[in-house]
């Protein structure tokens, strides 16, 4: 579980690899700053600083943060056009498509950048994020999906003292065959409790055994 933002600069002091809250403009294609030169105001010539920034927590801060919390969407994006903060991912949708019908201007995803999914963890979008958010974000098994899942997952393991997850690189253990997740969303399954397993593992479980998950015994 990293405690820094891995592989990530900052775009001012060029710090590499800190911990703490990275801050990744929204406006700015491939921007980020540390928390020290946020929080000094610091800035290059590439960036303005009425650009609306994504606070990103490490993925040991985000776990420590949301452990014990039961909320499905998790309230922490901004938006891109007004600034204004404290989304969850269908809130975020319903405001752009009410205040920002028509804006044009070319964006980070919030999102991916959160969650450094895909190109437009640091490219800015070439379509609305309101599109982008909808088609790309919102339907079954997309990236996201996956990625929220999981760390809900890491958050609700690591709060239990489940010794079978691991949200490092290689990613989580299903702890029936004892082998990797992997980060393909056909082939997991999560059940009600929020533990995790391969799909065919868990159907054969339930099927031949019981209907309750092999970790906590909590019925599916």
């Amino acid at each position: 579980m990293s405690k820094i933002h891995e592989g990530i600069n900052c775009d001012v002091c060029g710090v590499q690899n800190f911990p703490g809250i990275r801050y990744a403009c929204l406006s700015c294609h491939d921007y980020d700053l540390c928390e020290s030169c946020q929080q000094r105001g610091a800035f290059s010539k590439t960036h303005a600083p009425y650009h609306p920034l994504q606070p990103v927590a490490t993925q040991y801060d985000f776990v420590q943060k949301f452990q014990h919390s039961a909320t499905k969407e998790f309230q922490i994006y901004r938006c891109p056009h007004c600034g204004q903060d404290g989304f969850g991912l269908s809130a975020l949708l319903t405001h752009l498509k009410a205040v920002h019908p028509e804006c044009k201007n070319r964006v980070r995803c919030p999102v991916c950048v959160t969650f450094r999914i895909g190109r437009y963890g640091s490219d800015l979008l070439d379509w609305s994020l309101a599109f982008h958010i909808e088609n790309g974000h919102m339907g079954f098994n997309t990236d996201v999906e996956h990625t929220f899942k999981t760390l809900q997952y890491a958050a609700t393991s690591y709060s239990r003292g489940n010794p079978s997850w691991s949200i490092d690189a290689d990613g989580a253990i299903c702890s029936i065959c004892t082998a990797k997740l992997g980060t393909n969303g056909d082939i997991y399954s999560f059940l009600q409790c929020g533990h995790g397993f391969h799909r065919s593992c868990i159907d054969s479980w339930l099927e031949n055994n019981n209907l309750s998950c092999p970790i906590c015994l909590v019925p599916k």
